[in-house]
C-alpha cells in the first residue's frame, strides 16, 4: 500500500545530503532532536499550537480536509486486512515500527512516536501520517512525481481495496472542486493542498 508513497525517498534524502555517514548521523540527530510524532500528525499539531480558531487559515482548513480523506481511505484498506489481534501479533509490523523508532527517530524518547501498535486505530493513524507527510505536507513546499491517489493496479487487486481506492479518488476530486470554488473569491488563492497539486511522494 505504501510503496508508491515511499519510493526512492531514502535514496533521495541521502543523495541530497551529499555527506559522509558520520556527518549524516550528526545531521539526523540534530534534525530529530525536536521532532515529535504529534508535529507530523496535522490534527494534533494544529491543536497543540492552538491554531483551531484563526480565521482564513487555509493551511489548516484544506490540510485537515485532506488528512481526513486520506484517513478515511486508510481505515477502509487497513481494517479490511487487520483486526486488533492481527495488529498486536504481527511481528514484522512491530519490528518495522521499532526500526523507525531506532533509526528514523534515533531512539528519541521525547518524540512521542509509538513503540508498538496496539490497535487498528494506532496503525491507521501512523499510516495516515506517513502518506500525508510524503504527499500533502511535502507538496506545500515541493513537488513529487505521481499524483496523490495514484497506485499501480497490481498493488491493490482485491475488490474491497479497489472500492476504497475509487472512493478515495472521488473524495479527492470533491475537495479539489471545493478549494477551486473558494479560491475564485480570494484575492490571494490558497492552492497548496488542492489534490490536483499534491503528489504521492517526494520522488522526483
Amino acid at each position: 500500500m505504501l510503496s508508491s508513497n515511499v519510493r526512492y525517498t531514502l535514496q533521495i534524502n541521502i543523495m541530497s545530503c551529499a555527506i559522509d555517514l558520520k556527518g549524516l548521523i550528526t545531521f539526523m540527530r540534530r534534525a530529530t532532536a525536536s521532532l515529535t510524532y504529534s508535529s507530523l500528525c496535522l490534527p494534533d499539531n494544529i491543536k497543540e499550537k492552538c491554531l483551531e480558531n484563526i480565521p482564513h487559515y487555509y493551511y489548516r482548513d484544506d490540510g485537515l480536509k485532506l488528512w481526513n480523506i486520506i484517513h478515511k481511505f486508510v481505515i477502509g484498506v487497513v481494517a479490511h486486512y487487520y483486526t486488533e489481534h492481527d495488529v498486536q501479533e504481527d511481528s514484522e509490523l512491530q519490528t518495522h515500527l521499532m526500526e523507525i523508532v531506532d533509526h528514523g527517530f534515533l531512539k528519541n524518547d521525547t518524540s512521542g512516536i509509538p513503540k508498538s501498535f496496539h490497535t487498528v486505530a494506532d496503525l491507521v493513524k501512523f499510516v495516515t501520517m506517513l502518506i500525508f507527510t510524503v504527499s500533502a505536507q511535502h507538496a506545500a513546499v515541493n513537488n513529487g512525481q505521481y499524483p496523490l491517489g495514484f497506485y499501480p493496479e497490481e498493488l491493490l487487486v482485491k475488490a474491497v481495496p479497489l472500492q476504497k481506492m475509487e472512493q478515495f479518488r472521488k473524495d479527492l476530486k470533491a475537495l479539489e472542486g471545493e478549494i477551486e470554488a473558494r479560491n475564485k473569491n480570494l484575492e490571494l488563492p490558497y492552492d497548496y493542498f488542492n489534490p490536483e497539486n499534491v503528489d504521492n511522494s517526494v520522488d522526483v
